[in-house]
C-alpha cells in the first residue's frame, strides 16, 4: 500500500534545553518527608534548571534571578518561606490601565492556580509567597511551570492589546534572515497544504478517527520546532493536552484541534514572524521526567498495541500510531542529542518510504530498539533486553506478513 504518512524535516534539528535529572528529583522529595523543607526546595531548583543554584549555599539566603525569553523570573528562599516574582510589563500613560487590571483579576479568579497577577509602582507583576513546609516538589514546580506558562501566554497579549511595555532588554536570539523565511513558509505547509491534503484523505479514505492522528502529528510537529516561542508555544501547549484527555469527548477535542489549526491557516506572516525565534529557558516545557524506567513504562504500555497493529497486519494504523508516539515523546522528555535525533532520522526515513510496509518496519525498528534498551547504550543503562525484536530484519517482518 502507497505510503500516506506526512512528512517529516526539521529544519533545526536540537537545542539545549535545562535537562532534568530525576535522582535530584526523588532526593527532593525524600529531604520534603523528611521534613529538611529547605534542603527539599533547594533540590527541588536543582531538578528544575542546574544553573540556578550556581554559586549558592544551602545555609545562605537563597536569592536568584534567570530570565525566560524576555523576562527574569527571581526566587528567594529563606529558612522558612518560598518567594516567586517576575515583572512582567511595565505600564504606562499611552497604556489602558483599566483593560490591564480586569484582564488581570479576570486571570486571577478564572485561569491561574497559584500565581497572583498585581499592579505595583507602574509594574504589571506575577507573584507567589508560601511557607516551605506547605511546598512539596510539585508545587514549587507547578507554581513555576505556571508563572512560565503565562508568561509566554500572556506577555504578546498585552502589549498588542493593551499598550503595555516591555520592561527588560530583549533577551531574543533571532533567526537568519533567511533560515526565518524558510521557518515561516515551512510552518504555513504544515499548517495548510500538508494538514489539508492528509486530513481529506483520511476521511476519504481510511476511518474518520485517523483525523485525530493528523490534529495531533501537526500540532507535535509545530510544538516540537525548537524555534516557536511566546503565545503559539503555549497554545500548542494547551491544545495538545487537550487533544490527548481522554476525559473530554473525542469528536469535540478533535474539532477544537481542528479549528485551532485553522486559526493558524490564517495567520499572516508578519503574526508568526513574531513568535519566531530562539531563547533561553527557565524551565524547559518538557514536564514529564525523563528517566528511563519511565519512559520503560510508557513503552511497555504501548507494546500490546503495537503487537495488535502487526497481527492485523494494520500497517498504516501501526505507521500513524508510532508517528505519534515518538513525536510526544520528543514534545515531553529530555532526550539527549543523540537520542533525539534517532528519533528525527528514523521519522525522516519513514515518511519518505514508497509503501506503508516499509514505513511501519522503521518505525517499529526503532520503537523495539527502545524497548529492549539498546536506545540507552550511550548513557550507559545496562540492557534487560527480554524480548527480541520481531522487526529486527526485514524477513521477519515479510513472514509476519505472509502468515
Amino acid at each position: 500500500m502507497q505510503n500516506i504518512l506526512p512528512p517529516y524535516q526539521p529544519l533545526a534539528r536540537y537545542v539545549v534545553e535545562p535537562m532534568k535529572d530525576d535522582d535530584i528529583w526523588y532526593s527532593a522529595v525524600s529531604e520534603f518527608d523528611k521534613k529538611n523543607y529547605k534542603r527539599a526546595a533547594m533540590q527541588t531548583l536543582r531538578y528544575i534548571n542546574p544553573e540556578l543554584l550556581e554559586g549558592q549555599l544551602l545555609n545562605d539566603r537563597v536569592e536568584i534571578q534567570k530570565s525566560h525569553g524576555d523576562v527574569v523570573i527571581k526566587i528567594e528562599i529563606d529558612e522558612h518561606r518560598l518567594k516567586a516574582e517576575v515583572d512582567a510589563l511595565g505600564i504606562d500613560e499611552k497604556s489602558n490601565k483599566i483593560a490591564i487590571l480586569r484582564k488581570a483579576a479576570e486571570l486571577n479568579f478564572s485561569y491561574v492556580e497559584y500565581i497572583q497577577y498585581s499592579y505595583e509602582k507602574n509594574t504589571f507583576c506575577m507573584r507567589y509567597e508560601e511557607e516551605l513546609s506547605r511546598m512539596h516538589p510539585f508545587k514549587i514546580y507547578s507554581v513555576l511551570t505556571e508563572m512560565v506558562f503565562c508568561t509566554d501566554y500572556y506577555k504578546q497579549l498585552f502589549i498588542k492589546e493593551y499598550g503595555a511595555k516591555e520592561l527588560e532588554a530583549s533577551q531574543k536570539q533571532e533567526l537568519e534572515p533567511e533560515l526565518k523565511s524558510r521557518v515561516i513558509k515551512e510552518i504555513k505547509q504544515i499548517v495548510t497544504k500538508e494538514y489539508n491534503k492528509y486530513k481529506r484523505y483520511v476521511e476519504q479514505n481510511l476511518h474518520s478517527n485517523f483525523r485525530w492522528d493528523i490534529a495531533l502529528i501537526t500540532l507535535y510537529k509545530l510544538a516540537n520546532m525548537p524555534y516557536i516561542q511566546s503565545r503559539i508555544k503555549a497554545n500548542l501547549s494547551s491544545k495538545i493536552r487537550m487533544l490527548n484527555n481522554n476525559d473530554i469527548d473525542f469528536e469535540k477535542r478533535t474539532q477544537d484541534a481542528h479549528e485551532y489549526i485553522v486559526s493558524l491557516q490564517k495567520m499572516d506572516e508578519q503574526e508568526i514572524s513574531e513568535s519566531i525565534y530562539f531563547q533561553e529557558y527557565f524551565v524547559a516545557y518538557r514536564s514529564t521526567p525523563s528517566r528511563n524506567m519511565i519512559v520503560q513504562e510508557k513503552l511497555d504500555e504501548d507494546k500490546a498495541v503495537v503487537e495488535k497493529y502487526v497481527a492485523q497486519k494494520s500497517y498504516t494504523a501501526l505507521s500513524y500510531f508510532l508517528y505519534g508516539r515518538f513525536l510526544r515523546m520528543m514534545y515531553e522528555y529530555n532526550f539527549n542529542k543523540a537520542q533525539h535525533e534517532k528519533i528525527e532520522d528514523a521519522l525522516a526515513e519513514a515518511t519518505k518510504c514508497n509503501e506503508i510496509q516499509d514505513s511501519s518496519e522503521i518505525l517499529s525498528n526503532l520503537f523495539y530498539d527502545m524497548y529492549e534498551d539498546e536506545w540507552y547504550d550511550d548513557v550507559h543503562v545496562q540492557s534487560k533486553k527480554t524480548e527480541k525484536n520481531p522487526f529486527r530484519y526485514l524477513k521477519y517482518l515479510r513472514y509476519l506478513i505472509n502468515g
